[in-house]
């Protein structure tokens, strides 16, 4: 959605840094890109911090590997996000 988009976009322009893992979009990809994209971010930090619902998904999967690599979690409910 445009709304999104524009979230996106603004994000980007106030990162530190950007890493493009995946040489490609998610349409050409599929849901490999983001996978890959999960075990970098999950690869390249100290601790990772999971804004869940703790439904199944692609967070799902990205804790599911913070937990196997012996990852620190810190898990936040977007419900009680304001």
């Amino acid at each position: 959605p445009k709304e999104s988009q524009v979230k996106y976009k603004k994000m980007i322009e106030l990162a530190h840094e950007v890493v493009l893992v995946s040489d490609g979009t998610y349409p050409e990809l599929g849901a490999k890109c983001m996978q890959d994209r999960n075990i970098w971010m999950v690869d390249h930090c100290d601790a990772l911090i999971a804004v869940w619902d703790g439904t199944s998904g692609g967070t799902a999967n990205c804790v599911g590997y913070a937990k196997r690599v012996g990852k620190p979690i810190v898990y936040i409910d977007p419900t009680n996000i304001v």
